[in-house]
């Protein structure tokens, strides 16, 4: 549903909390162009979040209009989400809050999350306290593993590739075409993101339809890679 202008975010939510195919959902994209269309503002978020399946392993949320009190409904789903891709206008200080618990949270009942990739590409640099993402308790330390990627808009991914605070994070910056990510050196074997759901793509963030063995390329290309053609 990615992208589809002439739907209402009534008639999407209505659909994910009714509808018998919803009830097993995997893969699940509402993501849209905030500059052109907006799909879920804030109180839509707040109505759909807790409809959604456990049995979600991507959720792309992004164009919505999200605050901060969201980060409560959605560390829930952050422990079976392999993927996630986040609506504009958290803080960095919100998006941190995801991989550790408040400190009026007790430890004990903190069940660790699942998350592998992250797409904050939603957010320019200027909307982003970059210096955050570095901190003892942000999505960039230890703490947060098992994240492995974080993609980021272009202005955003300039900025932080020339910053030697990403190295000493442990993590390391790599782009193709239009798309860019930091990506947490690993320890042992690295995974490439390949899982039944994805109907083939071994990109974090992506899915395809496998309608052929062949290179990556031409018009399927942009719209994968995003690349400036």
């Amino acid at each position: 549903m990615a992208k589809c202008k002439l739907l209402s975010s009534a008639t999407v939510i209505d659909f994910l909390t009714n509808h018998p195919a919803a009830k097993n959902l995997v893969y699940l994209s509402l993501a849209a162009d905030w500059r052109s269309y907006e799909l879920l503002d804030e109180d839509d978020v707040n109505r759909l979040i807790p409809v959604l399946p456990s049995t979600l392993r991507s959720l792309s949320l992004k164009g919505s209009k999200m605050n901060s009190s969201h980060i409560e409904l959605l560390r829930p789903l952050t422990k079976h989400l392999e993927e996630l891709s986040i609506g504009r206008r958290l803080k960095t200080e919100d998006i941190n809050r995801l991989f550790l618990p408040d400190e009026d949270m007790e430890q004990l009942d903190w069940v660790p999350h699942t998350l592998k990739y992250l797409d904050l590409s939603d957010y320019l640099a200027t909307m982003l306290n970059l210096s955050a993402l570095f901190s003892n308790a942000s999505l960039l330390s230890r703490h947060s593993a098992p994240l492995e990627v974080v993609e980021f808009a272009d202005d955003a991914f300039t900025r932080l590739s020339r910053s030697s605070a990403v190295t000493r994070a442990g993590w390391t910056a790599t782009d193709l075409g239009s798309r860019a990510w930091l990506v947490r050196k690993a320890d042992g074997a690295w995974d490439s993101g390949c899982r039944d759901w994805k109907m083939g793509a071994t990109f974090w963030g992506m899915r395809k339809v496998p309608v052929a063995v062949a290179s990556v390329g031409g018009m399927y290309g942009s719209y994968m890679f995003k690349r400036q053609l």
